[in-house]
């Protein structure tokens, strides 16, 4: 199993927020639309601030905050907003970094050993990706709710 995120900008037109059984019989359409992708490491090294914006869940039929991270999300026009202000806030941080950037990941033990796991991801790749985001969100926000961002949990 891949352990990626993607995100995809789509229009309302093109699919139904609320049948899961629309996302899951186009996946592979819905793929070449405007995306991104994100690694399931530099998801959870962010997650403290996806509580930060609004969401829908539509396996469950509800708003909620965050992210589905095993599952499908999508981000309305009531929750872009934030979400691109947070995910361009991810991005002016990153770019900071060296061009390598070695973050702090999970706490791992085993027998022989236990500590951090390492991250290391490319500096000028993770902010390109996190800007996008921003973007596709800030689209989806302006276009007075024509237009959201799926996500598509590992």
């Amino acid at each position: 199993m891949s352990m990626i995120h993607d995100f995809i900008l789509l229009s309302r037109d093109d699919v139904d927020i609320r049948s899961v059984g629309t996302f899951s019989g186009r996946v592979k359409q819905l793929k070449r639309g405007t995306r991104v992708e994100l690694h399931d490491s530099l998801i959870h090294y962010v997650a403290d601030s996806l509580p930060w914006f609004k969401s829908y869940n539509p396996s469950k039929q509800k708003s909620q905050r965050g992210l589905n991270f095993w599952g499908l999300t999508v981000i309305q026009r009531d929750g872009a907003r934030s979400a691109a202000d947070v995910f361009e806030a991810w991005a002016l941080l990153f770019e900071n970094g060296l061009p390598t950037l070695r973050l702090t990941g999970f706490y791992c033990q085993s027998r022989k050993k236990a500590g951090y796991e390492l991250l290391k991801c490319n500096r000028d790749a993770t902010v390109k990706a996190f800007r996008k985001l921003s973007r596709m969100c800030r689209k989806a926000y302006e276009s007075q709710g024509r237009l959201f961002v799926v996500h598509m949990g590992i």
